[in-house]
């Protein structure tokens, strides 16, 4: 939440986890470039309060992550979309009490 680790550093260590279990999946770049998309994304449909496509994204997680094993990619669309809402809830949260507290006003 600080910042101090890097989606690169979250992604690798993933991917250790994954190698350790002989797991197959993507490069690392390949990996960071869906984690961008899927951040820009999620923020954008949660600032514009899309709430049919933010049902379609619940939905079909459910679908991908419910219905027996999972592979590193199912694994990592989940994880990055719950960083990237994670995320902008903390930058939400942040804004509104910055808003609205006084402190932060003077």
């Amino acid at each position: 939440m600080k910042g101090s680790v890097t989606i690169r550093e979250l992604i690798e260590a993933c991917f250790v986890w994954y190698e350790a279990y002989g797991v197959s999946h993507p490069g690392t770049d390949i990996a960071l470039k869906m984690y961008v998309t899927i951040n820009k994304n999620i923020f954008n449909l949660l600032r514009s309060r899309r709430k049919v496509d933010i049902t379609k994204i619940n939905t079909w997680l459910k679908a991908i992550l419910s219905n027996g094993p999972i592979d590193a990619w199912a694994d990592l669309i989940g994880l990055f979309v719950f960083w990237s809402m994670k995320k902008a809830a903390i930058e939400e949260i942040y804004l509104d009490v910055t808003d609205r507290n006084p402190l932060f006003n003077d």
